[in-house]
């Protein structure tokens, strides 16, 4: 378990959104000083061509396909945050009883009806 999580929790969120931020924005600094603006407008993968310059042409599918693992993996995870968001404000008290009350009989037995 964390130890101090009330402090932990949004400075490593901060502190991981921060990091990635300034990953990305020097990757595509790196890659906007590789090429002309015209190729990468019309590159429909422009980390996978820089990739491929720097190491080779067998680097860009492998490139190609972590970036989509990556997009697919981060759906599912939005996914995931959506639905226990709900769950949460009701068990926190923040919808009315009668919200509450539907979520836990009529939505539970719709979609449990849905996924069979």
């Amino acid at each position: 378990m964390v130890k101090n999580p009330k402090r932990t929790v949004p400075l490593a969120t901060m502190l991981g959104t921060a990091l990635a931020g300034i990953i990305y924005i020097a990757a595509t600094q790196v890659i906007a000083g590789m090429f002309p603006a015209s190729v990468m407008a019309s590159s429909g993968a422009p980390f996978a061509i820089s990739t491929s310059t720097i190491l080779g042409g067998w680097a860009a599918p492998l490139v190609s396909a972590f970036t989509a693992f990556a997009c697919l993996t981060s759906l599912g995870s939005w996914m995931m945050l959506v639905g226990q968001a709900g769950v949460r404000a009701a068990n926190d008290g923040n919808f009315r009883k009668f919200t509450v009350k539907w979520i836990k009989t009529v939505f539970r037995k719709k979609v449990c009806c849905w996924l069979r």
